[in-house]
């Protein structure tokens, strides 16, 4: 599989061959490839709408907006390219001001509904809102909802190894099928006492324990530290709400 082709489909192509723009691989499990990326907040971002039952899609730098002319485009270039083209910095009034803005994720739900997301380091966002509030009010013309999510949002303890472990785990299921839970479920509908991981490891190994997570045979909570012997789980009788980890406004 040529990875190369997935970065093309980008409004603002990340990691092609020649580029210096930092780039990251995050396998995707909704989306049956690679996502490239350019940040650890966006990166560890992308594990969670993977792991997220509510989304249905993910689409890192969906399109560029042209914010003078509140017109969408495919790509950045397209955007720097309509007419009137915007003038190189040095030409302009205001060198600073924005003309063009490409989000980091648009992700949809079940139903197509659609959210925009902006990664940002939690001390950049004051700096940034002012930005935020134009960029959001540009791509309200078009209904497109649009958060900020920031390394506080996922950069919980233990958090990212979580959901990788899942994540990870969840492919395993689709490989092997849900029958593989069996011996377990027959043990959490007769568990007496604590459950946590610690107890459960006396009788399955952890990759079960996280397939059942997974599954939502066990509830936890992921932002509760790195999964331990002293992980609290419950009985989640199929709730996999437990993988919600980011308030997403869809």
């Amino acid at each position: 599989m040529r990875l190369d082709e997935f970065a093309r489909q980008m409004a603002r192509p990340l990691g092609l061959k020649g580029q210096q723009r930092r780039a990251e691989l995050v396998p995707s499990i909704t989306m049956g490839h690679e996502l490239r990326v350019e940040s650890n907040v966006e990166a560890i971002t992308a594990v969670a709408l993977d792991l997220d039952p509510r989304v249905a899609s993910i689409e890192p730098q969906p399109f560029t907006i042209r914010l003078d002319l509140s017109q969408i485009f495919p790509t950045k270039k397209a955007a720097l390219e309509a007419r009137p083209k915007v003038l190189p910095r040095a030409e302009r009034d205001n060198p600073d001001e924005d003309y063009v803005y490409t989000p980091d994720f648009l992700v949809r739900n079940s139903a197509g509904a659609a959210l925009l997301i902006e990664c940002k380091l939690a001390h950049e966002e004051e700096r940034v809102a002012p930005k935020l509030e134009r960029w959001r009010s540009a791509l309200s013309v078009f209904a497109y909802p649009l958060m900020c999510i920031t390394d506080e949002d996922v950069g919980t303890p233990g958090l990212h190894f979580n959901m990788v472990c899942v994540r990870d785990a969840t492919h395993a299921l689709h490989r092997l099928g849900t029958e593989v839970l069996g011996t377990l479920l027959e043990q959490i509908g007769a568990w007496e006492g604590a459950l946590t991981v610690g107890a459960l490891r006396t009788k399955f190994p952890d990759h079960v324990i996280q397939m059942g997570i997974a599954a939502g045979a066990l509830g936890c909570d992921l932002k509760a530290g790195v999964l331990g012997p002293s992980t609290e789980l419950w009985a989640a009788d199929g709730d996999i709400s437990h993988l919600c980890v980011l308030d997403l406004e869809i």
